[in-house]
């Protein structure tokens, strides 16, 4: 049965990076509110807690590692690209 609610990914204007309690925490939010602070409703997710995510996705067989480095090396590759020459 296909579920509406399922993510696949995760669209631009759908998390923001906050921080929290001195920490950095990542905000996933059906109401991205204009005055910062106020995530009403949201997901707020900090390291550790995605890290348990990580973890939990690898035991359970959801991810596996050869996911983590395909995507960890997809990261590195963007990271050298030179950027794009755009001055007038």
């Amino acid at each position: 049965m296909a579920c509406s609610r399922l993510m696949h990914q995760i669209q631009d204007d759908e998390y923001t990076l906050d921080i929290i309690d001195q920490q950095p925490v990542l905000v996933l939010s059906p109401l991205i509110m204009a005055k910062a602070g106020e995530w009403e409703g949201s997901l707020l997710i900090s390291r550790n807690y995605l890290l348990n995510l990580l973890k939990l996705g690898l035991e359970y067989q959801l991810l596996s590692r050869s996911d983590l480095l395909r995507e960890s090396s997809v990261i590195q590759r963007q990271e050298q690209e030179p950027l794009s020459q755009t001055s007038p």
